[in-house]
C-alpha cells in the first residue's frame, strides 16, 4: 500500500509527541483516549488531502504505554506500525541530542525512508492482549519473589552467627 502522509509518535508514560513528516508540524497530546481522538483531529487539519487509510502512524513499542495508543488506532481502522524501539535506533545510527520531540521526528522519518516495506502492525485479539500483560507481569512477580527469597536466606544465614542477635525466628 502507498502511504502518503508518515506520522511518528515518541510514547511515554503520559504523553505523546507526534510529528508529521514532510509538513514539519509537531505536537504533544496526552496518552489517553481524548488525547487520541485530538491528535487525530490535529492530522487531519494538517494533512488535508489524505485519508485515515493514506496514512501510517509509526512508533516504538513501549509495552503497556503503547498498547493503548495501538488499541484504539486498531479499532477506528488506522493503520500503524508499532516496531521495536532496537529496531529503528540501529536504522537511524548513533545520533547527538534527544528529547521527546526530536525522537517523534526521528521515527517519522524511519516510517518515510522505509515507506516501500514497512507494514501495518495487526493487533491480536483483546483476550490475548489481557493474557500478554499479565503473563508479564506473573514473570515480573516471580523474579522479585526470587530476589526477596535470597535476600532472606542471607539475613537468616546472617542473624544465626553467634556475634549477633538471632532475629531469624521473628
Amino acid at each position: 500500500m502507498k502511504y502518503k502522509v508518515f506520522i511518528g509518535i515518541d510514547v511515554s508514560k503520559l504523553t505523546i509527541d507526534v510529528h508529521l513528516h514532510g509538513i514539519g508540524a509537531s505536537k504533544t497530546f496526552s496518552n489517553e483516549e481524548k488525547g487520541f481522538a485530538l491528535f487525530l483531529s490535529w492530522v487531519k487539519k494538517h494533512s488535508k488531502q489524505s485519508e485515515p487509510a493514506e496514512m501510517i502512524i509509526c512508533f516504538e513499542h513501549t509495552g503497556m504505554y503503547s498498547i493503548k495508543l495501538a488499541t484504539y488506532l486498531n479499532d477506528i481502522g488506522i493503520p500503524f506500525a508499532m516496531l521495536p524501539a532496537l529496531q529503528i535506533k540501529q536504522s537511524i545510527g548513533i545520533r547527538r541530542g534527544k528529547n521527546d520531540q526530536i525522537d517523534a521526528q526521528r521515527i517519522a522519518e524511519y516510517a518515510w525512508l522505509h515507506r516501500e516495506t514497512i507494514q501495518a502492525t495487526l493487533l491480536p485479539a483483546k483476550s490475548i492482549l489481557k493474557l500478554q500483560s499479565l503473563l508479564t507481569l506473573r514473570n515480573r512477580l516471580v523474579c522479585d519473589r526470587g530476589g526477596y527469597e535470597a535476600t532472606w536466606k542471607e539475613q537468616k544465614r546472617h542473624w544465626k552467627e553467634k556475634s549477633t542477635r538471632d532475629i531469624s525466628s521473628l
